[in-house]
């Protein structure tokens, strides 16, 4: 899922722009967690979206949603990617 948040810039820290600077994040002592809030204008858009044909091959729609069945199908028996 950090793939696909990275993938769509959606991180509100600027200095958060790829998988390896998440390393150096620390959680302070006594948390058991580290906040790390979503842009505001990425924060509805849903994670898993659904895939549309376009000119140029295939696109990700911004808005729409992966239906909850395909979902939870890929995710119990896999994808197998070309």
């Amino acid at each position: 899922m950090l793939a696909l948040l990275f993938t769509d810039q959606a991180f509100a820290a600027s200095s958060l722009t790829s998988p390896e600077q998440s390393f150096c994040l620390r959680i302070a002592p006594g948390q058991k967690q580290l906040p790390v809030p979503l842009k505001e204008e990425i924060a509805e858009r849903p994670l898993f979206r659904r895939c549309k044909n376009a000119v140029r091959g295939v696109q990700i729609s911004e808005e729409e949603a992966l239906a909850d069945t395909t979902l939870r199908r890929q995710m119990t028996v896999g994808i197998h990617l070309v």
